[in-house]
């Protein structure tokens, strides 16, 4: 059961919300530039240290405030994450390290402040909920937004270490850990459930009660071409093919194999992203 919000806490969350939606009209605001050579980026540090910021500001209040405000903080943060993957595999970027290691730490104390436990479904592909089950539901929920927080935190996590190639083991781990998140009627995140659960078929590791195929699988997964047509996707402006890219994080739909293409794209894709 939620705590009861006293006149003193209902001050807090106020405050925590107004702050956390300065950081992110401050990020928003705030000017970067990409180079095409090199990799290198101007500004983007800046913008990783105000969401770190607002993240600290988050965990400051026990339990943590769990509603749209900070669920758009976190999809944001995997939004600038995912969009320098590549670049951090030929760049080391400490803001990157540290901003990722933040989204972490964020997700152990959500999932350490939760009494329910996660479930494994047996098909993401039907509604999480009947009708006679959602007329129940509170759709502002806190419940609601920790549990889709979380997913979208542990679907990073496994797409970055998909992405590195060698941790195809743990990525399975963490996609395995978006999927039994238990459902709510917010649409994003049955979505990112679904998107975790086609990355498990893709990666052959569909069966969580065997051990030995899992194992057989990841070692085969790991040894395969990453020009392989049959596990790799094509990117949403130019089609290269790649094994592994990142994805947006609004929409979950459209990959991109580098910034350029996610720049060059940007225009048609905030249309298809608003409509959708």
């Amino acid at each position: 059961m939620p705590a009861l919000k006293t006149p003193q806490t209902q001050v807090v969350f106020q405050d925590i919300n107004q702050s956390i939606l300065s950081s992110l009209h401050t990020a928003a605001t705030t000017q970067v530039y990409h180079y095409e050579v090199g990799g290198r980026c101007i500004g983007c540090d800046v913008v990783a240290n105000i969401h770190r910021t607002a993240i600290l500001v988050a965990r400051q209040q026990e339990p943590i405030v769990c509603n749209g405000v900070l669920l758009e903080l976190v999809s944001q943060t995997i939004r600038l994450l995912s969009s320098h993957l590549e670049t951090h595999t030929t760049h080391y970027l400490s803001w990157f390290d540290n901003l990722s290691l933040d989204l972490w730490e964020f997700s152990k104390q959500l999932k350490d402040e939760t009494n329910e436990s996660d479930i494994h479904p047996l098909n993401l592909t039907t509604p999480p909920y009947s009708p006679s089950e959602e007329k129940y539901m509170v759709f502002e929920d806190p419940e609601n937004y920790r549990r889709a927080t979380r997913a979208e935190i542990y679907y990073f996590r496994a797409l970055m270490n998909e992405y590195a190639s060698t941790n195809i083991e743990e990525a399975i781990q963490y996609y395995r850990k978006c999927v039994t998140v238990r459902p709510t009627l917010l649409p994003s995140h049955h979505h990112i459930q679904q998107s975790a659960a086609a990355a498990l078929q893709r990666l052959g590791a569909t069966n969580s009660d065997s051990s030995s195929a899992f194992k057989s699988r990841t070692s085969s997964v790991s040894s395969r071409s990453l020009g392989s047509s049959s596990s790799s996707t094509s990117c949403s402006s130019c089609g290269k093919e790649k094994r592994v890219m990142p994805v947006c994080a609004k929409c979950k739909t459209r990959y991109y194999c580098g910034m350029a293409c996610l720049k060059a794209d940007k225009a048609k894709h905030s249309l298809y992203c608003t409509t959708k």
